[in-house]
């Protein structure tokens, strides 16, 4: 039982219970995502800014969240002066760098999708497709023809790019599928629309045509060999 609903009412067979799709076992260790900032998120900052503290207390607690900015900069001047069951509490304000530590991606890379259908020639589209690809959008290039799309990005590693990505696009309500109405219950659904949703693959070739190369390159003189120069240089590849 998953969930509240019956995945499996026999036991699988030994091959399965090793390779079962899902497996942590499987799973690589570490995994990379890249996130673009959306309005949202800016609008969600500006109001944490404002009026947000950041509480830490042990055991259960009760809400401490001010109202208001006067509530806010009171609250954090009793920072470490309330306690709870004698544990004192610290409040700090909110800063999203918190949990975070400092990394970089430091490839500017020039691209092309190439089988990218025109619907999606839309920038938060192509900027959804990018992060998945671990990078950052930074500009989409006027198309020239209605082949490829261009565009330039940040990537941590352009190298890991793959010749050749699949791309599904999750169909929309009411394109043929069933699919549960609001407000209905797993029990009142459909079974097929409990067992899958109705995409459209496309294949979308992808080619790396300049990557601004940033890492450090070491360049001999004949007066002192041990000099090194940050030389930016900029890759070209045919496509």
């Amino acid at each position: 039982m998953a969930g509240g609903y019956q995945i499996c009412s026999r036991k699988p067979h030994r091959f399965y219970e090793v390779m079962c799709v899902c497996d942590p076992d499987f799973h690589p260790g570490r995994g990379l995502c890249i996130l673009s900032w959306t309005p949202g998120m800016v609008q969600a900052e500006t109001r944490l800014n404002t009026w947000a503290l950041r509480a830490t207390m042990l055991g259960s607690r009760p809400p401490t969240s001010p109202r208001n900015v006067r509530e806010r900069n009171l609250v954090l001047r009793w920072s470490k002066e309330l306690f709870c069951e004698g544990v004192p509490i610290s409040f700090k304000p909110s800063d999203r760098r918190r949990q975070a530590k400092s990394t970089k991606v430091c490839f500017f890379t020039k691209l092309s999708l190439d089988g990218l259908p025109h619907h999606i020639w839309e920038e938060e589209a192509v900027r959804g497709i990018v992060n998945e690809l671990e990078g950052e959008l930074v500009e989409m290039i006027p198309a020239e023809d209605a082949c490829c799309l261009g565009l330039f990005a940040w990537f941590e590693n352009p190298g890991n790019l793959p010749l050749m990505t699949e791309l599904q696009v999750v169909e929309r309500p009411g394109s043929g599928r069933p699919s549960m109405a609001r407000g209905a219950s797993a029990n009142s659904a459909p079974a097929e629309a409990l067992r899958s949703k109705q995409c459209l693959t496309y294949d979308i070739f992808i080619h790396v045509e300049e990557v601004v190369n940033p890492t450090l390159l070491n360049i001999s003189d004949p007066i002192d060999d041990d000099k090194d120069e940050d030389v930016t240089r900029c890759n070209t590849f045919d496509c």
